[in-house]
């Protein structure tokens, strides 16, 4: 299995976006992707180190997290 991805921090934000990137998980073999999750639910994936979520409502507080 991979390793956690971790670091994970937002360079920047808007009102209804934000800007995610993390370290990259390692493997024996290659890490196929990362799941991306905003408050509990898978919003995405993608195989880079970082996502932009621009689906946000303002005033709003989320929670994220990283799946390799």
């Amino acid at each position: 299995a991979p390793t956690s991805p971790n670091n994970l921090r937002s360079d920047f934000q808007t009102v209804t976006s934000v800007s995610l990137k993390w370290s990259e998980s390692t493997d024996n073999n290659a890490v196929a992707g990362y799941d991306v999750y905003r408050n509990g639910i898978r919003i995405g994936s993608t195989d880079k180190t970082e996502f932009i979520d621009d689906r946000l409502k303002s005033n709003t507080s989320y929670t994220y997290y990283v799946i390799a």
